[in-house]
């Protein structure tokens, strides 16, 4: 999963802690928005993300899943990437 691969651990959730179930609600918020950003980029360039970002695939295997060169595969991870960003800018914060 992206969660072992990145090196997050899974912590116990504690409801009494109020701080923690408030962090969690806006987490939940957050991925609410991400999602929906998500549905927004073209069916080429959430594939690509898939691909790259949540399959964990280099470039080569994201072009060959894709069909395209491996400097399109890029060019297409990088520009999904920065509409995201663009579209998120103050949101994370």
């Amino acid at each position: 999963s992206a969660t072992k691969r990145l090196g997050i651990a899974v912590r116990p959730y504690d409801d009494t802690d109020w701080d923690e179930v408030a962090a969690r609600a806006h987490a939940a918020e957050l991925a609410r928005t991400l999602a929906g950003e998500l549905t927004r980029l073209d069916a080429g360039q959430r594939r690509a993300l898939a691909l790259r970002i949540v399959s964990d695939l280099d470039f080569g295997a994201v072009a060959t899943g894709l069909g395209i060169s491996g400097p399109a595969a890029r060019m297409r991870v990088s520009r999904a990437l920065k509409i995201l960003r663009s579209r998120l800018e103050g949101v994370w914060l």
